[in-house]
């Protein structure tokens, strides 16, 4: 994490808590969050959970907990990854780390991701897979207002 994404964690903080957000807490907050590769879009929703549920002062730790939380159960929901046919051992170790990694980071195409870093072009079949894949983990995240019916 930047300093300049540090400093908008700490604001979004000081907001609720009402610390100080400086340029020396956000490098010391930049850099504890980048040792342990925190992205600023899941931080921000793990400050948002942690005042929503907890008493506690909120420290780096709490995010990071957090955060580690939000990508295990990305992962969990994901399920099994669909690995393409065809791929010797170590490429298909490569693609399942690819694959993984972009499921955690909250890719709505995770095995498009996968397949694109490794240069597989997928058979028409498996890019509508994707993009049925892509739209249910679009909907799953949106709230869709219902009509009133009399």
């Amino acid at each position: 994490m930047k300093s300049s994404e540090a400093m908008v964690l700490l604001t979004k903080i000081a907001t609720t808590d009402k610390r100080n957000a400086g340029e020396t807490e956000a490098k010391s907050w930049a850099e504890i969050m980048t040792d342990n590769d925190v992205p600023l879009p899941d931080a921000l929703v793990a400050v948002r959970e942690h005042f929503g549920s907890s008493h506690d002062y909120l420290m780096p730790i709490h995010i990071i907990e957090r955060v580690k939380a939000i990508r295990r159960e990305r992962l969990t929901r994901a399920g099994t990854p669909p690995i393409p046919g065809g791929l010797g051992y170590a490429d298909e170790k490569a693609w399942r780390q690819l694959w993984c990694a972009a499921v955690k980071d909250g890719d709505v195409d995770p095995e498009g991701t996968a397949n694109h870093a490794m240069k597989i072009t997928p058979t028409p079949i498996e890019e509508n897979r994707a993009r049925v894949r892509a739209i249910e983990a679009l909907a799953q995240s949106k709230s869709i207002p219902r009509e009133k019916t009399a």
